[in-house]
């Protein structure tokens, strides 16, 4: 259980980050003024950015369960 639960998690952040992120950028149009597009472009690789993030965490956090360390909620 202290394995799924981690891993449901980042799957539903990262599609909700994924789908934002394209929405964003699939907003765009050729009219908009440059600064409104770099706007979007840094939400849009912000949001990328936290993805990769969010896995990062997620290999450490397993990494952590398998060599069987004390859980972090115990702790407190």
């Amino acid at each position: 259980m202290k394995r799924i639960i981690p891993i449901v998690i980042t799957i539903v952040v990262c599609v909700y980050l994924f789908v934002y992120a394209v929405m964003t950028l699939k907003g765009m149009s050729l009219s908009e003024p440059l600064g409104i597009k770099l706007f979007m472009l840094s939400i849009g690789a912000i949001s990328i950015g936290v993805m990769f993030a969010m896995v990062i965490a997620l290999f450490r956090r397993l990494r952590e369960i398998k060599e069987e360390e004390d859980d972090d909620i115990s702790k407190y």
